[in-house]
Parts: structure tokens; C-alpha cells; sequence
């Protein structure tokens, strides 16, 4: 049972320690977090899906033509909380300023945004606006696509580390206490065959005493009864 709980608290040490490094770790990793194809454009956005208040993440938005575009603008409206969601923390990132892109073209921009350390643990939201104009004859046209998506989940460092800090004190406290079973096993076992040769000792000793004592009175029984010699 105390190996059980021991294996146990070590495996969670190990996963609360592997997820505190993957937190940290992606940060600085991106995945697909939103996008569309639609009018002669393929707009992706990839930011890293988890970080923590007072990291630096970057977001990046690709555009692709499959049409003669003209004025491509592309920015994004990001928020948060702060003071457990009595207060809000929003910024605002560009990240395509109207720029063209002949069909069959592409483009990447990525943007640094820093997020305050104040900001609540929990989802970071993002409104974005997408507008560009298809360069067609006879006339030129415009279209707008608007969308909202989760960025990013910042953790909360300081709540993962206490829990990390709790499993390795519950595993050490786990080790001492199997140490101690082991011990006091170890301890019962030696009373044991201690108490077992106290035992035999002390039996020994009866046998002995009982023997000197059967000795002694057949001696003197001996001597009080044999014949009195003539003289």
C-alpha cells in the first residue's frame, strides 16, 4: 500500500513538473488559432496556445491571394481581464496594412505583444477585421470578413508552482513515511526473535534450576538415608 502511494506521488510529481515546462515551453509555440477562405483570400492567425501574465507571445497572420487583391488590411482587437474580471485590459495590434498581393502570392507578418503581468489567468480573446479589394474588370470589388476566436490561456504560474511544491513535499513525506514502516517492520521483526530467544533462555534457566534443585534433595536424601556403619 505505502509503494503504491509512493509510485503514485511520484508519478504527479512528474506530470505537474512536465506541465509547468510545456506552459513554458509554449509560449513560444504557435498553432492555427482562427481563419477563413472565402473571395479570392486565405487568411490564417497562429498564436501559441498557452503563456502566462508578463510573457512575450507572438502572433502571426498569413494571407494568401488565389485573386489580383489590392489593399489588404488586416488587425485584431485582443482583451483580457484584470482584478479577477472587475476591469479589462484590451491593445490593439495591425497586422497587414494595406498592402497588395498579385494572385498566387503570399504574405506572413508576425507582432510581438507583451502581456501584462496584472492580467488574470483565464482566456485571452481576440477580435479581428479583415478587409481587401479584388482587383476585377470591369470594376473592382470590396469585401470585409470579422471574426472572434480564443488567442491564448494564461496560466497561473504562481497556483502551478505551489502545486508542483505540494506534490514534492507529499512524495518526501511519502518516502519518510514508508522509510519509517520499514524501519519499525525491521524493528518488530528483531523484538521478535529477540523475545523468542528470551524465551528459550529463561526456559533453559527453569530446566536448570529445576535440575540443581532435584539434585540437591536427592543428595541430601541420599546421605540421610544411608546405613550407619558399625563400629
Amino acid at each position: 500500500m505505502n509503494l503504491k502511494k509512493l509510485l503514485i506521488s511520484t508519478l504527479l510529481s512528474t506530470f505537474l513538473l512536465s506541465l509547468v515546462f510545456s506552459f513554458v515551453a509554449k509560449a513560444d509555440t504557435q498553432k492555427p488559432a482562427w481563419g477563413f477562405k472565402w473571395e479570392g483570400i486565405n487568411v490564417n492567425v497562429y498564436s501559441p496556445p498557452q503563456a502566462y501574465p508578463n510573457d512575450t507571445i507572438t502572433i502571426t497572420v498569413t494571407v494568401e491571394a488565389t485573386r489580383d487583391l489590392k489593399d489588404i488590411y488586416v488587425a485584431a482587437l485582443i482583451s483580457g481581464s484584470k482584478s479577477e474580471g472587475y476591469a479589462n485590459w484590451t491593445t490593439f495590434v495591425t497586422f497587414v496594412n494595406y498592402t497588395d498581393l498579385p494572385l498566387g502570392n503570399s504574405t506572413a507578418k508576425s507582432q510581438n505583444l507583451q502581456i501584462p503581468h496584472d492580467v488574470d489567468p483565464g482566456l485571452i480573446h481576440s477580435y479581428i477585421r479583415c478587409r481587401w479589394t479584388v482587383s476585377q474588370q470591369p470594376f473592382p470589388e470590396d469585401y470585409t470578413k470579422n471574426g472572434s476566436f480564443t488567442m491564448t490561456y494564461l496560466g497561473n504560474r504562481p497556483f502551478e508552482e505551489l502545486q508542483l511544491a505540494y506534490s514534492e513535499l507529499n512524495a518526501s513525506h511519502n518516502i519518510l513515511n514508508s522509510n519509517y514502516n520499514s524501519l519499525n517492520a525491521s524493528y518488530n521483526e528483531l523484538e521478535s526473535e529477540y523475545s523468542g530467544e528470551l524465551g528459550n533462555t529463561r526456559n533453559l534457566m527453569y530446566v536448570f534450576v529445576v535440575t540443581t534443585v532435584v539434585f540437591a534433595a536427592s543428595a541430601v536424601f541420599f546421605l540421610m538415608t544411608r546405613p550407619k556403619k558399625s563400629w
